[in-house]
């Protein structure tokens, strides 16, 4: 079973009527204004999601200067996104992350209508057996997947320089998070994928312990260095998502290491200077070795109706469609 910390000790009401959405700042929007702002009945989340869904139509395949941020969106959203204002009607919301829309790396599995692919056309169609341990945990929350980034569609740019390196595998999902295209990211990082991407985005992302989230149902470079993080707009935005998706997997046998230190609460730490104090900084001295071919192949072995077996098969695969 999986238990979900609730990572707001607010109350929330339900709503009976909403307003028309106004315009939303959502290049500055945070996930506690967005909250407070569905709390409030100022606009729904059907609402909200459709705000959205406008936005990566405008600027991310459209316009003069096209960010190539979102490979795909999910089209469950807006369903989703109106059962939730239905159970928010009768209920109220869980949580803070309640009815907020999250974007997802294509390399962890959402067992959905959107594609998994890390990237690689050798995967598209492939049927992944069930959702990541990460988004269980945001489903339980009611966060909603609201859209997917991935290297598999063309290259992404910087929401700020134009035809700038936005650096990194995790790119378009610091680019997406930056320019207002979802309320946050969760990503992965095996050396870099997440930290430079968020430092030229100019947003915040977090690369923590190794086991202290889940890495099943997600392609796999190295067991020994994936992680499974978060990225927002401020701090305290990262930390929320932490709370949610960290947790013991009994699939990941690095979530039951007893040295890993949790907390179900990490906005306890934003202390600001004074948090500093506590500040620890690492040096590399080796260099990182990756047992790739193993792992990949564990995950392959997982898909439904799959054509790719073995990491031989994706180099067939690429060897045989060097012209797409």
């Amino acid at each position: 079973n999986v238990h979900i910390l609730i990572n707001s000790p607010r109350s929330f009401h339900s709503c009976t009527t909403y307003t028309d959405i106004p315009w939303i700042d959502s290049i500055t929007a945070t996930i506690e204004s967005l909250a407070e702002d569905l709390s409030a009945c100022r606009y729904s989340s059907f609402g909200l999601v459709r705000w959205y869904l406008t936005r990566i139509d405008a600027i991310n395949r459209q316009g003069l200067y096209s960010l190539h941020a979102v490979i795909e969106t999910n089209p469950d959203a807006l369903t989703i996104a109106d059962a939730l204002d239905q159970e928010q009607h009768l209920h109220g919301s869980r949580s803070l992350l309640h009815e907020i829309p999250i974007l997802i790396k294509d390399n962890i599995a959402t067992n959905d209508r959107m594609e998994t692919t890390a990237g690689g056309l050798a995967l598209v169609g492939s049927r992944i057996p069930r959702d990541a341990f990460v988004v269980q945990r945001l489903i339980q929350v009611d966060a909603i997947i609201l859209e997917g980034w991935s290297a598999r569609g063309d290259a992404s740019s910087s929401a700020y320089v134009a035809n700038g390196d936005p650096s990194g595998s995790s790119s378009g999902s610091a680019i997406a998070t930056s320019a207002g295209l979802c309320a946050a990211a969760i990503e992965t990082e095996t050396a870099g994928s997440i930290v430079m991407p968020s430092s030229l985005a100019d947003i915040v992302g977090l690369k923590s312990t190794v086991g202290l989230t889940s890495r099943s149902s997600v392609t796999p470079i190295s067991y020994d260095h994936d992680t499974v993080r978060p990225m927002g707009k401020t701090v305290e935005d990262v930390a929320l998502l932490l709370e949610v998706i960290q947790g013991i997997d009994s699939r990941d046998n690095a979530t039951q290491q007893t040295r890993i230190i949790r907390h179900q609460n990490y906005t306890q730490f934003l202390l600001g200077v004074e948090g500093l104090r506590y500040l620890r900084l690492g040096v590399i001295r080796q260099v990182f070795h990756y047992n790739f071919r193993h792992h990949i192949s564990y995950y392959l072995s997982e898909l439904e109706n799959r054509t790719m077996k073995s990491l031989r098969d994706l180099i067939k695969f690429n060897i045989e469609h060097t012209d797409q």
